[in-house]
């Protein structure tokens, strides 16, 4: 019989070697900073990425790319089955695999006020390897394999793919030595909220939280892209997702940082996304966190606060967020251990994506429970209260009367992460049940295609070999039910 391989565990060692910090300099009048659209190189950088559109648009015609053809380990299902192997090549997809987890852990337990840094190497034919896969691997998946999404989303995963090009070319170039590719990522005012909730492209809409990531290369040769998480709003408890909208001050407060800056402010997603900036680094010594500060400062103009923004603060955000980080090493071992106990029952790619987001949302509800590292709201309004309660239990020693009130926070839990990781109460069935791990993926099953339309256009997926009457987008109810 097959067993797995010995594995190593976890360990933050790593995430606590000294860092260097800097105080963070003051925008000065005459800023050494471009547009990417500014770039030297640009035209030839969007004839490329247009070219290679073209290609996904011959060859990605079925419902989603046929990632199976890949070579081995270029999937997170694909590296869960060599993860299991002694080999150089288990080694590296094992790789993979934690890289994935830690980060939809980080990505579904810190909204906002924390920096979270992904490094990426070259392989042998100088492609960007990003979380195990070549990075044009990871843009062509997330273009073809949700091709169902709003328009206005998939127009932003576009554009993150030029980006990703563009990132290449200021690599060739050098630019990168001594610059950040600094792009910003705001939620879209213009898509409905159940396509960008937990339930689809998994933004965060308490805080309307943005990301500024920063690009860079390092003198070791890797590349590095920190990923700072800032609240878009200061909103009521109860407000709608409307009334959020209309109090957002995100936009307004980019807006002078952009001007600051001497480029031309944006107030959408996807010109701020398309519009990314080459930072020099001596203007951002500390990174992400740099810009952070300038976004938080030009948000206390827009509201008018007078709030005191301690550079020192803002150079120690890294530290404080990296220890964050290591206080979920272990959620992140038994993560990794409930993945490769149920790998033998994963069929199709997404399976092992929505099936770890699943497995994310039950160990790090569990872990909300003692760690206060992490903000109860990031699991949802519903569920915050229980959780809350049952940290006051704990604290009193009566953690006995608790496991109720525990329940009900993993009921109500649902988490989100970028690019449409996410975890919520609509998926019916318990993390647990590994039985029924089919049911997280679209497919085929006794009644044929689980994923289809309703007549006003909104995509559905049936639960596996169920039926349902009408369409299950909020206020909609057409009957898709056959005659």
């Amino acid at each position: 019989m097959e067993t797995l391989a010995e594995q190593p565990p976890i360990t933050g060692s790593e995430q606590f070697r000294p860092l260097a910090l800097y105080l963070v300099p003051d925008i000065v009048e005459e800023p050494r900073v471009y547009s990417a659209r500014d770039a030297e190189y640009e035209t030839e950088t969007q004839a490329r990425f247009n070219q290679w559109l073209g290609s996904l648009a011959a060859g990605a015609t079925t419902e989603t790319a046929d990632i199976e053809k890949e070579p081995a380990g270029t999937n997170l299902l694909e590296s869960l089955r060599l993860a299991g192997t002694q080999s150089p090549e288990g080694r590296e997809a094992l790789n993979m695999v934690d890289t994935n987890i830690a980060k939809a852990v980080f990505e579904a337990c810190f909204k906002e006020n924390h920096v979270t840094a992904t490094s990426m190497r070259r392989d042998q034919e100088g492609n960007l390897m990003q979380f195990g896969q070549t990075a044009d691997s990871v843009y062509r998946n997330a273009i073809t394999m949700r091709p169902d999404r709003h328009d206005a989303l998939k127009e932003i995963t576009r554009i993150e793919a030029l980006n990703g090009h563009r990132i290449d070319d200021a690599l060739e170039a050098g630019k990168l030595k001594d610059h950040y590719f600094v792009a910003v990522s705001i939620v879209p005012g213009e898509v409905p909220e159940d396509d960008l909730g937990p339930d689809g492209d998994g933004y965060f809409l308490d805080r309307l939280t943005f990301v500024v990531q920063a690009t860079t290369e390092q003198s070791n040769g890797n590349v590095t892209t920190e990923s700072g998480f800032v609240a878009g709003v200061e909103a009521g408890e109860n407000d709608k997702f409307e009334e959020r909208l209309a109090k957002r001050h995100d936009i307004q407060a980019l807006a002078l940082v952009y001007e600051r800056l001497g480029q031309q402010p944006q107030n959408t997603a996807k010109g701020l996304l398309g519009n990314g900036l080459y930072v020099p680094k001596d203007k951002m010594p500390n990174g992400t966190a740099d810009f952070m500060r300038w976004c938080d400062e030009a948000a206390d103009e827009v509201l008018g606060r007078d709030i005191e923004r301690k550079p020192e603060d803002y150079a120690a955000l890294k530290l404080v967020s990296k220890r964050r980080e290591a206080s979920l090493n272990d959620v992140r071992q038994k993560i990794r251990e409930d993945l490769l106990a149920a790998v033998g029952k994963l069929e199709m790619p997404m399976q092992a994506v929505e099936l770890m987001w699943h497995i994310v949302k039950k160990h790090t509800t569990q872990d909300s429970f003692r760690n206060t590292n992490i903000d109860p709201k990031v699991f949802g309004r519903a569920a915050a209260p229980y959780i809350i309660k049952v940290r006051q239990h704990i604290q009193n020693g009566t953690e006995y009367l608790a496991q109720a009130l525990m329940q009900k926070a993993h009921e109500e839990s649902i988490i989100s992460g970028c690019g449409g990781g996410s975890s919520s109460r609509r998926g019916g069935k318990s993390t647990s049940e590994s039985s029924d791990i089919s049911e997280s993926s679209a497919g085929r099953d006794q009644f044929g295609l689980r994923k289809f339309t309703c007549s006003n256009g909104h995509t559905n997926i049936r639960p596996y070999n169920e039926l349902i009457p009408s369409c299950q987008h909020k206020g909609c109810g057409a009957k898709v039910a056959c005659k």
